[in-house]
């Protein structure tokens, strides 16, 4: 027959029993808990690694473009940039030298244009002059002419 402390024995091995049952019921749920955030974080990892091998990628390839190597990057062609506008900057400065030049040659020109047109008027006012004497020398050369045609046919006419 079951005696009283053979009962309260039973009910407290059930008890612990069903307590240990539910712990074990509740360790299996945290632990596919765990195990589903655990996938989680290997997923997101996983994610974070591809995108660090693209990072890598893209610095690799920024690298390559940054750094002098030979002609290929960006570097080698700013520097040719800058060789080349250097060259483009002289040039402009010879070019600024002889546009001076030449605009100091192109004033020197007009002054002796403005002295070529002043002299140019004087020798026209002076062949005026002498057109009007010489036209007022001829009148009287032929004035003179006349005179002495009519007296040698004065002279001829007579007996």
């Amino acid at each position: 027959m079951l005696t009283p402390e053979l009962i309260i024995a039973a009910a407290t091995a059930l008890t612990a029993l069903t307590g240990a049952l539910g712990a074990l019921v509740k360790q299996a749920a945290e632990s596919a808990k765990i195990r589903a955030e655990s996938e989680k974080t290997r997923a997101e990892i996983e994610a974070v690694r591809a995108d660090l091998q693209q990072s890598a990628l893209i610095i690799t390839a920024t690298h390559h473009q940054v750094v002098p190597n030979g002609g290929g990057s960006l570097m080698d062609s700013s520097a040719r940039t800058e060789v080349k506008l250097d060259e483009v900057l002289a040039a402009l400065a010879d070019q600024r030298d002889h546009l001076g030049r030449l605009d100091e040659s192109a004033r020197n020109t007009a002054a002796d244009v403005r002295g070529l047109r002043r002299d140019v008027g004087r020798l026209a006012d002076a062949d005026q002059q002498l057109a009007a004497a010489d036209h007022a020398a001829r009148e009287a050369a032929a004035k003179a002419h006349d005179a002495l045609n009519r007296r040698i046919d004065e002279i001829a006419a007579r007996p």
